[in-house]
């Protein structure tokens, strides 16, 4: 299993906004590969938010990614989500593996593709 994790603050104003981006965020990853989603927002804070994006493998995602970025709604959906970011403050982005021989908690196994 391959995940990406960013991190980002989100306007309080638009949250509303951005949970629907999201929605179709995942339909355009899940036109391409399948993918589980999960946007985590920071307690204590109503800007603070952290999603993690699990794929099968980095070698699928890595193959869907330009097929992904080429789509046509792509550009339009990252603005709507530049939009809803608070201004000035950073996006981060990290990507990880799975540990072997744990339960993992998506649909993706170790192995299965």
């Amino acid at each position: 299993m391959y995940v990406k994790v960013y991190e980002y603050q989100i306007q309080e104003s638009k949250t509303a906004d951005f949970l629907a981006y999201n929605r179709l965020s995942q339909a355009l990853y899940e036109k391409y590969l399948p993918v589980e989603m999960l946007l985590l927002k920071k307690e204590g804070t109503d800007t603070e938010w952290h999603e993690l994006n699990a794929f099968a493998s980095k070698e699928q995602f890595d193959s869907s990614s330009p097929l992904i970025e080429t789509d046509p709604s792509h550009a339009e959906l990252f603005q709507r989500f530049s939009d809803c970011i608070v201004p000035g403050t950073p996006l981060t982005e990290s990507s990880y593996t799975a540990a072997s021989g744990l339960p993992l908690p998506f649909r993706f196994q170790q192995g299965e593709h």
